[in-house]
């Protein structure tokens, strides 16, 4: 997905093969939805057609990986404006949270991504939700 490569991704779902699981895929050794990947990529025109096709192709656009992170953490975190917009356009909630109370504007703040931080909180993200470290 990282090459924008729309009519492979549109191939695959033509033909079934998210029933085959094509919607999971492998990077860097772990399993995550070809969703978080287009996004943390910013691969506008993949994540577009991805996010135009969720039912047919049994995605959600809250859907977790294995950090419990959804698209909008993984954009958040690399800067992608252009995919976060997108997202919220799409109707992410911007106040999603991962176990740990982590959302997208603190990995945005965290990863000095002040664009995105404005963008997020432009969007109703509440400033003041808390993290939840473990105890010891």
């Amino acid at each position: 997905a990282d090459r924008d490569h729309v009519a492979v991704v549109e191939t695959l779902a033509q033909h079934g093969e998210w029933r085959r699981g094509i919607g999971l895929v492998r990077f860097r050794g772990v399993t995550c939805p070809l969703l978080h990947l287009a996004a943390h990529f910013g691969c506008i025109s993949v994540l577009r057609y991805l996010l135009s096709h969720t039912v047919r192709l049994g995605l959600h656009i809250e859907m977790r990986d294995a950090a419990s992170w959804t698209s909008l953490h993984h954009v958040a975190s690399e800067g992608r404006t252009q995919a976060v917009k997108l997202l919220l356009q799409s109707g992410a909630d911007v106040n999603t949270t991962d176990p740990h109370g982590v959302t997208p504007l603190h990995i945005a703040a965290y990863r000095d991504h002040p664009g995105i931080v404005r963008l997020l909180m432009s969007r109703g993200a509440n400033p003041k939700m808390g993290v939840k470290f473990p105890s010891s």
